[in-house]
């Protein structure tokens, strides 16, 4: 049942990603409930990094 539920919410990121490559997880985060699914933040986080999907930051460059 939870990995079902994870699955599609996979589904989804995966289909938002493709619109917007570089949308990160809190955004993502953000975006899930307005399109009906309900998952926390860290959670959200945890199932992205076990697929290898999280963003990696921008690191800063300062001259």
């Amino acid at each position: 049942m939870k990995s079902e539920y994870e699955a599609l919410v996979l589904d989804k990121v995966i289909g938002i990603r493709l619109q917007q490559p570089r949308l990160g997880t809190r955004k993502l985060h953000y975006l899930l409930p307005e399109l009906g699914f309900s998952i926390g933040r860290d959670a959200l986080f945890s199932l992205l990094k076990r697929h290898r999907m999280l963003i990696p930051r921008a690191k800063a460059y300062h001259k």
